[in-house]
């Protein structure tokens, strides 16, 4: 790779040896680290490798190690490669606003918080390193500000899409240039999850969205009423009672995960709770809510009727 003043001029590679190898070969690897911010973005201890996950994790944790995951999009290459250089396509799945400048030293910064202090509301100084549209995109990334020595370093993180088909993209993500120490152990732990989420939320973006009733390929939606057996469920739950409850709760954070679910919640008083889900139809739906552990235990009554969603916030 040639780079003359901010332009990118030639790139070579061999498809089957991948950026992580090509950067290494032609020294375009930021000097010390990389390290990803999600400052506040990403629970460090929310899951990272579920069984039923889309993300495949092929991390490295020997010799130069590098945080590698890869997951498959059901949607045409330019719209993924937009979501990943497009600020207004960012924050769909990856943080609350962006500033993204897509040519090489352009800014590539992702705010997670934006009532945090400046300077720690995400990646912000992070440049674009290089890219080739909808292949290949690589910027520099900082840790979140309570890793305080590794925050001050930058590594790289490179994005590739590999086009499978005309409405399927691979896209693999690479964290490398990894120090060791205490600290940077603790990070690499951190975003070996962060990033699992990121391209887990990437993923349910685009499954949710290709639920389409078949006519206007808007996506479906349903309304799900639960209605305790008794009203005093809440307040009154045996030991086992509250157990499948506890289970009703892990099942609809997992379909959530996955954006099946957009919004669940109860009444204040508890009689009465309410799902809005995304599915390819009603069949489907009243499948998904049949399967809850509560509800297969008989602790709630259901009732799953078509839902035409208006309005929505980031929509």
């Amino acid at each position: 790779m040639t780079v003359r003043g901010s332009q990118l001029i030639e790139i070579a590679f061999e498809p089957r040896k991948g950026w992580l190898e090509f950067m290494v070969r032609n020294r375009v690897m930021v000097g010390s680290a990389i390290v990803v911010a999600l400052a506040g973005g990403v629970r460090a201890d929310a899951p990272g490798a579920k069984g039923d996950s889309p993300v495949v994790d092929r991390t490295c944790e020997t010799g130069p190690r590098y945080l590698c995951k890869e997951v498959r999009i059901r949607a045409p290459i330019a719209e993924v490669w937009r979501a990943w250089t497009d600020s207004r396509e960012t924050s769909k799945f990856f943080g609350e606003e962006s500033k993204i400048e897509l040519r090489v030293g352009g800014a590539y910064e992702i705010y997670f918080s934006k009532t945090a202090p400046a300077g720690e509301r995400g990646s912000e100084g992070c440049r674009v390193l290089s890219y080739l549209p909808m292949r290949m995109l690589s910027f520099e990334w900082n840790a979140p500000p309570k890793f305080q020595i590794v925050r001050r370093e930058r590594t790289c993180v490179v994005i590739e899409f590999v086009e499978l088909g005309p409405d399927e993209v691979l896209v693999r993500l690479t964290q490398h240039g990894w120090k060791t120490g205490r600290e940077w152990d603790e990070t690499f732990a951190y975003f070996r999850v962060a990033w699992h989420r990121v391209l887990e939320n990437l993923h349910a973006m685009y499954s949710s969205a290709a639920a389409t009733d078949g006519s206007n390929g808007l996506p479906r939606y349903f309304i799900c009423y639960l209605e305790p057996v008794r009203p005093t469920l809440a307040e009154d739950a045996s030991e086992t009672e509250r157990e499948m409850i506890c289970k009703h709760a892990a099942y609809l954070e997992g379909l959530t995960e996955k954006g099946v679910v957009l919004l669940a919640g109860r009444q204040a008083d508890g009689k009465l709770g309410l799902l809005v889900l995304a599915a390819s139809d009603r069949s489907s739906a009243e499948r998904l809510i049949s399967q809850d552990p509560a509800r297969a235990a008989g602790l709630f009554r259901t009732r799953v009727e078509p839902f035409r969603l208006a309005m929505m916030r980031g929509m």
